[in-house]
C-alpha cells in the first residue's frame, strides 16, 4: 500500500472514530442546555445504574424470602427430630 493510500485510510478511520465519539458524547436532537442536560452516554450509564439497582433489590427480596423459608423448614425438621427422640 502506498503512503498516500495509508494516509487516506487513516483519515477515513479517524473521521469515523470522531463521528462515533461525537455521537456518544454529544447532545441528542432538540436538546436544551439546562440543569438536566445529559449526553447519550450519561443517559445510558444512568439507565444501567437504575436497572442494576432494581435488579439488585429483586434479588435481595428473593434471597430473604428463601432464607426465611429455609429457616422455617430447618426449624420444623429440628422440632420433628426432637419430638421423635
Amino acid at each position: 500500500m502506498s503512503k498516500l493510500g495509508a494516509a487516506v485510510w487513516g483519515g477515513v478511520i479517524g473521521a469515523l472514530g470522531a463521528a462515533a465519539v461525537s455521537f456518544l458524547l454529544g447532545p441528542a436532537r432538540d436538546t436544551t442546555y439546562d440543569e438536566r442536560y445529559q449526553s447519550r452516554l450519561d443517559y445510558a450509564l444512568a439507565e444501567g445504574a437504575r436497572a442494576g439497582a432494581a435488579r439488585e433489590q429483586e434479588l435481595l427480596v428473593d434471597f430473604k424470602t428463601r432464607k426465611v423459608a429455609l429457616a422455617d423448614k430447618s426449624a420444623a425438621v429440628e422440632k420433628k427430630s426432637k419430638k421423635q427422640a
